[in-house]
C-alpha cells in the first residue's frame, strides 16, 4: 500500500472477503509476531474472546501429599485448597497519521513502514507487560535520600532495585559527583555527603531476588545460583531472560551453546539465542538493564487475551485533519504473575553497582 487510496480501500473490497480494518489490522500483526518475545514463554489465556467481561480468575491449586497407609489402616481424605490470581484486562494502543505530501515526497512505501513500526510497537509494549509482571516491577514514591555528617550512605526505603528513575542531588563544593548503588539491599553509596538529594527508582516488590557474586557482571555462579533456588521451591526452571548488555557476560561461558549449534528440532522461539545450564536464553531490550530472570514459564506467569489487534482508520475524520489518514491499533490484553516462587529475579548487574559487605 503506498497511497491513501490504497489504505482506505484496500485489496478486501476487491475480494470482498475482508473489512478494509481487519485487512490493516492482520498486516499490524504479521508484522508484530516476529517482535514478541514474552508470549512464547507465559501461559496464553483466551478464555474471555467473545464473552462478556473483563476479568479472569487463574486458579492455584495447593499440593496434595501422599503417606504411608498400613494394612488395615483407614486413608486420611485431603480437601483441595485453591487460590486464585485475577487478571484485568487494559488496552495497548498505538496511532499514526499519514499525510498525502509525505507520502508523496517519499521514495520508499511509507505506509507500509507506519504498518510496521505500529506493529513493533505494541509488541514492544506486550513484552514490558510481561517482563513487569515476571519481576513485579513497582515504581517508588520520590524519597528524600538523608546522610548524617560524614556518612556516605543512605538507604532506601525499599530493596531489590531494578532501575533509578531519577535521582536529584544538591551539590556541596566538596561532592565530587559520584554514587554507587547497591541494588539489592537498596543502598546508595556516595562519594561524599550531598546538601540534599532526592531518588525516584523501581523495585521488585515480591518476587525472589540474588545478588550476582561479582558486581555489575552476571556469571555462572549467579545464574546456577538462580536456577538452584527456583528448583528448591518445587518448580522447574527453562528460562533466563536478560538485556543484551548481559548476553555479552554469558557469551564468556564456556557453558552457553549458541542457538545455531542446537541438536534439536525443537522450534526456535523469539529472542532466543542459546543455552546455557539447561535454560534457554532470551535477549530483548525490553528487560531492564543489569537485570536478569531465571524462571518456570510453564508455571510464572499466564498472559490473558481478551481481543488480538484490532485498527479502526479514518480519512480526514475526527482524528484525522483534512489531507491525512489515521491509523489506530489496538490489543485487549494483561498478563498476571501466577506463582511468585517460580520466578527468581538477579540484580546489581547495572553499570554503577556495588556489593554491599551485607549482600548475600
Amino acid at each position: 500500500m503506498k497511497s491513501h487510496e490504497e489504505l482506505m480501500l484496500t485489496m478486501a473490497d476487491v475480494t470482498g472477503v475482508l473489512h478494509p480494518n481487519e485487512v490493516i489490522a492482520a498486516a499490524i500483526e504479521q508484522f508484530a509476531e516476529p517482535n514478541r518475545v514474552g508470549r512464547s514463554v507465559v501461559n496464553i489465556d483466551r478464555s474471555l474472546q467473545g464473552t462478556p467481561g473483563v476479568t479472569i480468575l487463574i486458579p492455584k491449586n495447593v499440593a496434595m501429599s501422599a503417606t504411608v497407609v498400613l494394612e488395615g489402616a483407614s486413608l486420611t481424605l485431603q480437601t483441595p485448597s485453591y487460590d486464585s490470581v485475577s487478571i484485568t484486562m487494559q488496552i495497548l494502543g498505538a496511532g499514526a497519521e499519514v499525510g498525502d505530501e509525505t507520502i508523496e515526497a517519499s521514495k520508499f512505501n511509507i505506509i507500509q513502514d507506519v504498518l510496521q513500526n505500529l506493529g513493533k510497537a505494541l509488541a514492544d509494549g506486550e513484552d514490558i507487560d510481561i517482563i513487569n509482571e515476571l519481576i513485579d516491577y513497582t515504581t517508588s514514591d520520590t524519597e528524600a535520600l538523608t546522610t548524617t555528617g560524614s556518612v556516605t550512605l543512605a538507604t532506601l526505603s525499599y530493596s531489590n532495585v531494578i532501575e533509578v528513575v531519577e535521582i536529584i542531588v544538591t551539590l556541596t563544593t566538596t561532592w565530587t559527583e559520584t554514587l554507587m548503588m547497591d541494588y539489592k539491599n537498596g543502598v546508595v553509596h556516595f562519594s561524599s555527603p550531598p546538601s540534599a538529594a532526592t531518588i525516584q527508582y523501581g523495585y521488585n516488590n515480591s518476587v525472589t531476588t540474588i545478588d550476582t557474586s561479582t558486581a555489575g557482571v552476571l556469571n555462572a555462579w549467579t545464574i546456577n545460583k538462580a536456577r538452584a533456588t527456583v528448583v528448591s521451591a518445587g518448580y522447574k526452571p527453562d528460562t533466563i531472560i536478560c538485556h543484551p548488555d548481559q548476553y555479552m557476560d554469558i557469551l564468556n561461558d564456556s557453558a552457553f551453546t549458541e542457538v545455531a549449534k542446537y541438536g534439536s528440532p525443537r522450534p526456535i522461539q523469539n529472542g532466543e539465542v542459546g543455552m546455557i545450564y539447561g535454560l534457554k536464553v532470551l535477549v530483548t531490550t525490553n528487560m531492564y538493564k543489569g537485570v536478569a530472570v531465571v524462571f518456570d514459564s510453564t508455571k510464572a506467569v499466564t498472559y490473558a487475551i481478551k481481543r488480538e489487534i484490532y485498527t479502526k482508520m479514518t480519512r480526514e475524520g475526527s482524528y484525522a485533519v483534512k489531507g491525512t489518514a489515521a491509523i489506530m491499533a489496538k490489543l485487549w490484553a494483561k498478563s498476571g504473575r501466577v506463582w511468585d516462587e517460580a520466578i527468581c529475579m538477579i540484580t546489581n548487574m547495572q553499570d554503577d553497582a556495588v556489593l554491599n559487605a551485607a549482600a548475600d
